[in-house]
């Protein structure tokens, strides 16, 4: 039966591995937590990841070349003592044939007791179909942990890991522009909240307004989404099609792409409700919580009088089932994500004259 790690388990296990396991599959398409995720799987079996004779890196062409190269090595002993980390980067599913059966002569544990050598394989996306996934998923004594990228609630916990060392605190429009703007990749993350605390450092008071954010990473690749979140609710698919291919050479995620567009519906469904309460749409937007970037602003008003709260909704759901194919299906996520956003272009939001 295949099991799929939830998110309490892939916390608990990045804290402390459970001794059961002896393999390690991290994938996705966010390579930034692909990479700190294993970096913390390894810390876990060898105090120095550097040492070639605790540690040793595999190319994925070697193994396929040698199929017995995985399950030789992982059967060898240390020469200083210990635990040995065998690990394998960028894997295909070419290597899921050597990894079977090097799993299939690895015991959980040896007769004492004390744990033994230690695969550890990484790999990009994988489609629900991968040999590969599916050995880790099936298997009792390995785990599969995926890495799609950071929800709000993970970016706010990494802001307030930054902020704590410092004693930095964050007003909540901040924060809430932090987990709208950052997320879909880990390591684009860090750099960004890195450039934020070099920014506040020696600053008095020592608590980060929404200003702050702004002038900090106002030029962030999250913001620049924004783009293609105007040019949906504008109905304009000319120039959405342009800004996706913009977004592809960037490597832009497919799934940030869909949560700054929700983000946008979402603030359209706030306002078009308090619209059809009889509100004005100046005094509605000025309701938003936070408010909107000033770049948006103009836009957003424009475009906001168009549209409908059940037109958002509708929308919202698109979005939503959208992300789920990406995460589920194994399909090209930028299509998915491309096809999502251009059949609300064209079928949901109001078009605009010429467009």
């Amino acid at each position: 039966m295949l099991v799929k790690a939830r998110a309490s388990d892939i916390r608990a296990n990045l804290k402390s591995l459970e001794p059961r396991y002896v393999a390690v599959l991290v994938y996705g398409r966010d390579e930034g937590m692909v990479r700190e995720r294993a970096d913390l799987l390894a810390g876990q079996i060898v105090e120095d990841t550097s040492d070639p004779f605790s540690a040793i890196r595999l190319d994925a062409d070697e193994v396929k070349r040698d199929p017995a190269l995985v399950a030789d090595e992982m059967a060898s002993m240390s020469m200083m003592g210990g635990r040995r980390l065998v690990r394998i980067d960028r894997a295909p599913d070419g290597v899921a044939a050597p990894v079977q059966a090097a799993l299939e002569q690895t015991p959980p544990a040896s007769a004492s007791g004390e744990p033994g050598n230690f695969l550890l394989v990484t790999a990009g996306e994988l489609a629900a179909g991968s040999k590969l996934r599916k050995l880790f998923e099936g298997s009792k004594i390995a785990l599969a942990m995926p890495c799609y990228g950071d929800e709000p609630g993970d970016v706010e916990a990494l802001v307030r890991a930054a902020l704590a060392p410092d004693g930095l605190t964050i007003e909540p429009a901040a924060m809430a522009f932090l987990t709208s703007n950052l997320g879909g990749d880990r390591l684009a993350t860090r750099g960004e909240l890195d450039k934020l605390m070099l920014y506040m450092k020696g600053r008095d008071p020592a608590r980060i307004t929404h200003g702050d954010v702004v002038a900090c990473i106002g030029d962030s690749a999250g913001l620049a989404l924004g783009d293609i979140a105007s040019a949906v609710t504008g109905g304009n698919v000319r120039q959405l099609d342009i800004l996706f291919e913009r977004a592809e050479t960037r490597a832009e995620s497919p799934v940030a792409i869909l949560r700054v567009v929700s983000r946008r519906l979402m603030q359209f469904h706030f306002v078009c409700g308090l619209m059809e309460e009889g509100l004005a749409c100046g005094a509605a937007v000025n309701q938003l919580k936070p408010s909107l970037f000033f770049k948006d602003n103009d836009m957003f008003r424009m475009q906001a009088p168009s549209w409908k709260q059940r037109n958002a909704a509708r929308a919202l759901d698109i979005l939503s089932e959208a992300e789920g194919q990406c995460k589920s299906t194994g399909l090209p996520d930028r299509a998915i994500a491309m096809r999502a956003c251009m059949r609300i272009a064209t079928g949901v939001a109001p078009r605009q004259q010429g467009r």
